[in-house]
């Protein structure tokens, strides 16, 4: 294998694995799991999403998945939504309550600002650029 594509992979390993531990810190400040968060983003990224589209995108069980709604619908995060044509789907949105005081991503900020302050615009441009290409190239 080329070394520098084993380089890329390490990298992302490795960035993903400081994230990860920098969100876990950053959100238990809340009461928030880090995997609530990614579950929080996907929902907010892909509104109406359904609990099976949900739990194949985060790798999780459904009954996991469901079980992690459940407790940001009973915290006013997420809501559930049926809609009258098929009672058998529920599709998951951000509860508009939560847009008035969206704890979590004040500290997805904060925690942005803090790990990119140190970069310029010339940086900020490259790691895009670098990033869309990966992103371009990877499929499905």
């Amino acid at each position: 294998m080329d070394e520098r594509l084993e380089k890329i992979w390490n990298l992302h390993h490795k960035i993903h694995g400081k994230i990860r531990k920098r969100s876990m810190r950053y959100y238990q400040e809340i009461g928030v799991s880090y995997k609530e968060v990614l579950l929080f983003n996907t929902v907010r990224i892909n509104p109406n999403i359904t609990l099976g589209e949900l739990s194949a995108l985060l790798g999780l069980s459904k009954s996991t998945a469901s079980s992690m709604v459940t407790r940001m619908v009973e915290s006013g995060i997420i809501i559930r939504e049926v809609p009258s044509d098929n009672r058998r789907i529920v599709h998951l949105r951000i509860s508009p309550d939560y847009k008035s005081k969206p704890a979590i991503i004040e500290k997805r900020n904060q925690m942005i600002s803090e790990l990119f302050s140190e970069m310029n615009d010339e940086d900020i441009k490259e790691a895009l650029k670098g990033l869309e290409l990966m992103h371009a190239l990877m499929k499905e």
